[in-house]
């Protein structure tokens, strides 16, 4: 009766210890059809599994230390890990270094629960002056273990899976992770394995905790290392990403320009005529001077040339200025222009284009035609290049890490020009800052002159 017990005991504490990290961390993967069973099979599968390794007693006092014993423990704990990493692919849409990542993470994610619970029992058994022996330590340390699990998880959850939900990361590290995956199987398995059969050789309790101490700071560095990988590949994606959308401005700065400037040209031209026809000369008779009037108000709106100092501005603000007229959105502008000028002219089309583009977003949906306004004023102040974006919004505006959240509801896709616009104000040692109230949203930078 006691195997049998034994038995359930093990395979539900060693497979709920398992599924959960691996599932926590592989949730932001997209999901294959038919999940739920998929599920119910990989979680079955690795209940099986857990079968063919069933301990006699406790596993931080087993006596048996044969290298037979050894070698077992540490090819069915590796088997497990590739386990998890099988049970990734058949139930997410990624790829092999994908489910090694989760794999990895979610085996030393158990492995460091293994090791609090084990210290926590060691030090019981130093304390305590009868300690349990048979199926009683077997089950005590069963719930210190689903104990320190369930603790060990609740802070791996906050700390890391909460955090690649919110910034949308994705999980995909790159052929590198298979080194960890080795090294996990190598170190960390075997080291587990072997410390926790150190007191078979008769080594004091306080050693055995030291070697159990080892284990849970290899786990956080194999997690610090993992993570600080995927979290630099997603700023290596973003940075990529906001370096593209750079360039499409400057491309679109350089059309932009010629385009405005033969518009110009071409409404010059085209208000001198009208103002030839209206002297009474040519076409005076046939042609009704109302009619010219309203051609000659449609041509200034497009002959608006914004003049701050600056030519990459003008350009901005005159094409955002045709814009806002077109959709009945004024854009008040008081720019000093000249106090640029030690900015690239890419930089300096990426970041208004972005400010007022956002602004403009924003102010459309502003039931008030009367208060679709948007406010730029540019100066110097004090050394600085202070920068100030105003513009009025309508329902409510949430913030991540100092960031407006995106309103397309999809932060891993949206929100770059915000990033790109803090990424550029921040290459010339400044500081951009966003801040919404009262129905006014507000955007503020401020940029130390060379």
């Amino acid at each position: 009766m006691d195997a049998v017990l034994r038995s359930i005991v093990w395979v539900v504490v060693s497979t709920s210890a398992l599924a959960v990290p691996l599932l926590m961390v592989s949730s932001n993967l997209p999901r294959r059809e038919g999940f739920t069973w998929r599920i119910i099979l990989s979680v079955s599968a690795l209940a099986a599994f857990q079968l063919l390794y069933i301990p006699d007693g406790p596993l931080s006092t087993m006596e048996s230390i044969s290298s037979q014993v050894l070698v077992s423990g540490i090819l069915f704990f590796s088997a497990n890990v590739l386990l998890m990493g099988t049970i990734v692919l058949f139930c997410y849409r990624t790829g092999l270094a994908g489910a090694a990542f989760c794999a990895v993470v979610g085996y030393t994610i158990e492995n460091l629960a293994s090791a609090v619970g084990n210290i926590v029992g060691i030090v019981l058994r130093a304390v305590s002056p009868s300690p349990l022996t048979g199926t009683g330590a077997f089950l005590a340390m069963s719930a210190r273990m689903l104990i320190a699990s369930a603790i060990v998880y609740a802070v791996f959850y906050a700390l890391f899976v909460r955090k690649i939900r919110n910034h949308g990361i994705d999980i995909s590290p790159g052929k590198h992770v298979y080194l960890f995956l080795v090294a996990v199987i190598l170190f960390n398995v075997a080291f587990d394995i072997a410390s926790k059969r150190l007191v078979s050789f008769g080594v004091p309790l306080s050693y055995v905790l030291l070697a159990r101490a080892a284990v849970v700071a290899l786990c956080l560095y194999t997690l610090l290392l993992e993570y600080e990988m995927l979290f630099n590949r997603h700023m290596q994606a973003e940075a990529a990403a906001t370096a593209r959308l750079i360039e499409d401005r400057r491309e679109q700065y350089e059309l932009s320009r010629d385009t405005i400037e033969a518009i110009n040209i071409k409404c010059h031209d085209i208000r001198h005529q009208i103002r030839h026809l209206e002297d009474g000369t040519e076409g005076a008779r046939v042609v009704d001077r109302a009619i010219l009037a309203d051609i000659a108000r449609e041509v200034n709106v497009y002959d608006s040339t914004v003049h701050t100092g600056n030519e990459v501005l003008d350009t901005v603000l005159t094409e955002k200025s045709l814009l806002g007229g077109r959709e009945g959105i004024t854009l008040s502008c008081i720019a000093d222009g000249e106090a640029l000028g030690f900015m690239a002219p890419a930089e300096i089309y990426s970041l208004f284009g972005n400010a007022i583009e956002n602004a403009f977003e924003a102010v459309r949906k502003v039931d008030d035609p009367e208060k679709h306004v948007v406010s730029l004023m540019v100066k110097r102040v004090a050394g600085m290049v202070s920068i100030h974006v105003e513009n009025p919004y309508q329902g409510t505006v949430a913030f991540n890490g100092g960031a407006p959240v995106s309103s397309k509801g999809d932060d891993f896709n949206h929100g770059f020009g915000f990033k790109s616009m803090r990424l550029i104000v921040e290459r010339y040692g400044g500081t951009l800052t966003a801040d919404a109230d009262d129905g006014m949203f507000k955007l503020n930078a401020l940029i130390p002159e060379p």
